[in-house]
């Protein structure tokens, strides 16, 4: 039997962490990508705005005109808002990558140990095998010789 219990519960406790990091960058990936998906969605309005002014200009519709720079300019405002929120988000998703690379380099050093940990306690159980057969051999060898030696007494009598 295996004398690593404990390091295999430290190896579970790595993964653990892992698994936890995972799911933090997973979080931080999808709120920044919500954002990004909002600027995105701005930028199409403020496109569409123009897009709506340049035809109410061409028709000489001033009213269509001011309607659609009045929703163009407020499209560009909230998305001016959102790029403090986007920035933040952005270094939130790095800082959990980070967490998330160590977590995931440190769990794979631990699997290493326990896989040279249980490669060690193979090896010296295969020595503690190995030395009670020879113990078991020379002992076998003394008591043949120690048996020739009395009948060759027994027989010089």
């Amino acid at each position: 039997m295996h004398s690593t219990s404990g390091i295999d519960r430290l190896a579970a406790l790595y993964q653990l962490v892992e698994t936890n990091r995972s799911v933090e960058l997973r979080i931080a990936a999808s709120a920044l990508l919500e954002v990004e998906q909002a600027t995105a969605r701005e930028i199409l309005v403020r496109r569409e705005q123009a897009r709506l002014g340049r035809i109410a200009l061409l028709a000489g519709e001033p009213e269509a005109l001011l309607l659609a720079s009045l929703e163009g300019s407020v499209a560009e405002r909230r998305g001016k808002l959102l790029l403090p929120l986007e920035m933040e988000r952005q270094q939130s998703c790095n800082a959990a990558a980070d967490a998330y690379r160590l977590a995931r380099l440190q769990h794979e050093q631990m699997q290493l140990l326990v896989a040279n940990a249980k490669n060690a306690s193979l090896i010296r159980e295969a020595r503690q095998v190995q030395a009670q057969s020879d113990d078991r051999f020379a002992s076998r060898g003394d008591w043949l010789r120690s048996e020739k030696a009395r009948a060759s007494k027994m027989s010089a009598d």
